[in-house]
């Protein structure tokens, strides 16, 4: 196939097995380095009335990096970029970890992205200003050991207010890939892959990877 033309030093192994889509590749993933998925490009809404996303359980209970392409023809800008999307949580870290490691890998920019959700108070635009400014200082607090760790990445920092999937899905465009963090582990779906890596699942136009915590975290 294609990914042979490109890289015909791959191996390439083929396996056909009966069983549901979710729970093969969710028993496949458990000692894989990485999943790679297409979609169907169902919004939520279509996804609820069909038999259901398949990306949606396996990056749920996935122990690796699960990449989801939505887009098989995509093709990344002219500028390689990788962005990741960071809240200060601790899956956000193992996001962060993973993404400077593939920018450093890719010989490619990062851009770290952390959106602020918009305050309802009266003062909101006090609030907002101080929430932004607050962000703003935990990221380069943050970014600083990782800089050090990874001298050779040119970083980009974008924080703003705004809903992070809509914020995440707009600034990544034409970017390699956008990378988010996720719980991981078993549970409730929706709740333990978090509405972010959900809801970018349907709106990213960009390779989707979903990075989990560690196995013992």
């Amino acid at each position: 196939g294609r990914a042979l033309q490109r890289r015909p030093d791959l191996v390439v192994a083929v396996r056909l097995v009966d069983g549901p889509p979710q729970r093969v590749l969710r028993g496949a993933a458990v000692d894989a380095s990485m999943v790679v998925l297409g979609s169907r490009r169902l919004s939520s809404v279509r996804e609820a009335l069909t038999n259901g996303s398949v990306a949606v359980p396996v990056a749920a209970h996935a122990r690796c990096p699960v990449v989801v392409v939505r887009y098989p023809e995509y093709d990344a800008g002219l500028t390689a970029k990788v962005v990741v999307g960071v809240d200060g949580s601790e899956h956000a870290e193992r996001a962060l970890a993973w993404a400077f490691d593939e920018a450093a890998r890719r010989g490619a920019t990062l851009l770290v992205v952390r959106a602020c959700p918009v305050p309802l108070a009266p003062a909101a635009a006090a609030v907002a200003e101080e929430m932004v400014a607050d962000a703003r200082a935990t990221m380069r607090d943050t970014l600083a050991r990782w800089t050090t760790a990874y001298p050779d990445v040119e970083t980009q920092t974008h924080v703003t207010l705004g809903h992070p999937v809509r914020t995440l899905a707009d600034v990544a465009g034409d970017a390699l890939c956008l990378a988010v963090g996720t719980r991981g582990g078993g549970g409730f779906v929706r709740m333990l892959l978090g509405s972010v890596s959900h809801g970018l699942i349907h709106h990213a136009r960009c390779p989707l990877v979903i990075i989990p915590l560690a196995p013992d975290d």
